[in-house]
């Protein structure tokens, strides 16, 4: 196969340099680093008129997160399907991007956590929504709770702590670490109780 030339942009959020297909920023951890999003919440198309204005409010709410989250890892999960065999002339992304998504989560989270608690709390949070422990399943698991934190301000691992907890919660319209990833960012930052 042969090897392109890759191109660089700047991040949309800490603007340095980035190659225009980097899954995540190496700097600052943002997702999809080159392209400018513009995620409005989805309100709830069916309301049950017995529902009080904040249950309706709380459920537009979580509906929005988890449209925003799904879009989020659709677009990842083509986006690391579609491979990268391009070389980088940026030695700071290059190096960066030869880190596990583990380290990488490390570097992108609040309070950078090691390795070895970001595995622990991941391994945990993706057993509890049947998702298996691959590289893949890290990398977009990460990429979902920096997109969360820069959304409402959780903290990732906070978020990755809750999810055992309320992965099976009957307010998420089915299992799966990015609905109880939303969720718990929700309950972490006190937008919702759980």
């Amino acid at each position: 196969m042969g090897r392109g030339l890759m191109a660089m942009t700047t991040c949309r959020e800490c603007s340095q340099p980035v190659s225009d297909q980097a899954a995540t920023c190496p700097r600052c951890g943002i997702a999809e680093p080159g392209r400018v999003q513009n995620l409005h919440p989805v309100p709830a198309s069916v309301s049950d008129p017995a529902e009080s204005p904040e249950d309706r409010r709380t459920n537009a709410i979580i509906v929005g997160v988890i449209a925003a989250v799904a879009v989020l890892a659709l677009v990842i999960g083509v986006a690391s399907q579609s491979g990268n065999d391009d070389e980088s002339d940026d030695d700071v992304a290059s190096e960066v991007a030869e880190l596990d998504p583990l380290e990488q989560a490390s570097i992108a989270f609040l309070a950078s956590p090691s390795s070895s608690d970001v595995k622990r709390a991941m391994d945990a949070a993706l057993s509890a929504t049947g998702e298996l422990a691959t590289a893949e399943n890290y990398s977009r698991a990460g990429s979902t709770l920096v997109a969360l934190r820069r959304e409402n301000g959780s903290d990732e691992m906070r978020v990755l702590e809750c999810i055992p907890a309320h992965a099976r919660d009957p307010r998420l319209p089915g299992v799966s670490f990015s609905n109880a990833a939303a969720l718990c960012s929700l309950i972490v930052t006190g937008a919702m109780t759980p």
